[in-house]
């Protein structure tokens, strides 16, 4: 019995890192359909996000993942306190809400980063996930910015 539990634990840390992963490589797919409420403030990295965060919830209430100390918590959190009042006297209550939401998206983000990031190994596999994505960004900039130039019609912006 033991050994089936540590194989799920196990298991769910592959997948938890997995879509960590996949979280990184939505980052920079920002043209996104225009939503109501929220128009294009949604992206596919916060729908990954959001499964990411709900997977790790489940895991922690259900006893299978323990929780860690997560340095800044309490600046953070206080953080989000401080900007409560700025939120609730709003005129354009909509608006605050959802840049309310960015702002504790962020720090719910950083929360579950500490949680989720075991080693260093495993910090660094996604750090240079990230800077791959960020050449392959980078380089198809360039390349979007050289076409003209070719008398090339610019496929990418």
């Amino acid at each position: 019995m033991g050994q089936g539990k540590n194989m799920f634990g196990v298991m769910m840390v592959g997948i938890l890192e997995k879509l960590l992963w996949l979280y990184v490589i939505l980052i920079p797919f920002m043209r996104v359909p225009a939503l109501p409420l929220v128009n294009q403030k949604v992206q596919y990295s916060d729908v990954a996000f959001l499964v990411l965060f709900g997977l790790w919830t489940w895991l922690f209430l259900s006893g299978k993942s323990k929780l860690k100390k997560t340095p800044l918590l309490l600046p953070a959190v206080l953080m989000l306190v401080m900007f409560l009042p700025s939120f609730v006297n709003s005129p354009l209550w909509l608006k605050s809400f959802i840049e309310f939401a960015g702002i504790l998206y962020l720090v719910m983000l950083y929360f579950l980063l500490n949680q989720l990031v075991l080693s260093k190994e495993m910090w660094w596999r996604i750090v240079r996930l990230w800077v791959w994505i960020a050449f392959i960004i980078s380089i198809t900039g360039i390349i979007a910015y050289l076409l003209p130039y070719f008398g090339v019609k610019n496929i990418f912006l």
